[in-house]
């Protein structure tokens, strides 16, 4: 979803290959044909018939998107985690596989100048270092087939995130289907959304799509005044419009700025009972709040005297910049 909200044509057509992103044709997310969605089609194009593929992009970490360099001494594990095949695979066997060859790390090391290392290490003889990060969290909410309207009370306590991303997948393809694409965000005829903080409602004119009769301008606008690009001239290459009227599922996404205060709760209207158990996925960006207005880090050795230090000792730094979600299949 990060990489679906942050990047332009240009970029999603060039460097965004290596992560194997390939736009999937709008209406055709599920479809396993030949020739209908270009997306699969290429994807299918590199890894088909058990074909070796090679894939490299940034780790979507909060910690890897400040661009702060990490001290040396200071220990750092990343632990990454697979999605099932079944959510990172399109079959019609489905019984297919993902076997990993090979995966590495690369890590982007410095020197730093002997004069900056002293001046470090006087710091840290007053304080840890610190570490300013911005949470990324994603909660996913079920609604059962046959409901119309859904109300979510109570969906952030405490501390309020500054955005909020709302996209609708159906739970079978959330779960891991081979036949169902789990990025397929769908609108399924919603009619009515609002938010609410500390009793203000959010917008203060709530969203009320009408997708029978292709009105959604003000749902689509939220693509871009939530993510601050408004009015720029910039883009995410996300097209309200589609050849088929009945799914705009480029425009099943949106996205609120809040307010930082108060608790949080939700609403949401449909045309019609939905047919299958949908989720809310919610991606939402967090502030630091006051206690934790920066993340500290402490080194090994404490003391860190002087005379103990090493003057040409490598920084690790942190070669990405972009927040996300997990996304495998791209």
């Amino acid at each position: 979803m990060e990489s679906l909200l942050n990047y332009d044509t240009p970029a999603k057509n060039s460097h965004m290959g290596m992560r194997m992103w390939y736009k999937d044709t709008a209406g055709e997310f599920n479809t396993l044909t030949t020739g209908k969605n270009s997306g699969l089609d290429k994807r299918r194009e590199l890894t088909g018939k058990s074909k070796p593929f090679q894939l490299l992009g940034p780790l979507h970490c909060d910690f890897f998107s400040q661009s702060k360099f990490l001290l040396n001494n200071v220990e750092l594990k990343v632990k990454l985690t697979r999605a099932r095949d079944a959510f990172t695979l399109m079959s019609t066997k489905q019984d297919e596989k993902i076997v990993i060859l090979d995966a590495t790390l690369l890590v982007r090391k410095v020197k730093i100048a002997p004069t900056v290392l002293l001046a470090h290490a006087a710091a840290l003889e007053k304080a840890p270092a610190r570490y300013p990060l911005t949470r990324v969290d994603v909660k996913c909410i079920t609604i059962p087939n046959g409901l119309r309207d859904k109300s979510i009370p109570n969906l952030h306590m405490g501390q309020i995130p500054k955005r909020m991303v709302i996209g609708f997948v159906t739970n079978q393809a959330y779960n891991g289907s081979y036949r169902h694409n789990p990025f397929n965000y769908e609108h399924f005829d919603l009619n009515y959304l609002a938010l609410y903080v500390d009793g203000e409602q959010i917008p203060a004119v709530p969203l009320t799509p009408d997708f029978e009769h292709n009105l959604y301008a003000e749902a689509y606008n939220t693509t871009f005044c939530g993510t601050g690009i408004h009015w720029k001239d910039e883009g995410n290459d996300i097209s309200g419009f589609t050849t088929d009227i009945m799914s705009p599922v480029e425009n099943s996404i949106v996205v609120r700025k809040m307010l930082p205060k108060g608790p949080s709760r939700m609403f949401s209207f449909s045309d019609e009972s939905l047919t299958v158990s949908t989720g809310y996925i919610i991606s939402v960006v967090n502030p630091l709040s006051k206690d934790e207005k920066k993340f500290a880090l402490q080194r090994k050795d404490s003391s860190y005297a002087k005379e103990k230090l090493k003057l040409h000792a490598p920084v690790i730094a942190p070669t990405t910049r972009d927040n996300e979600a997990k996304r495998t299949r791209r």
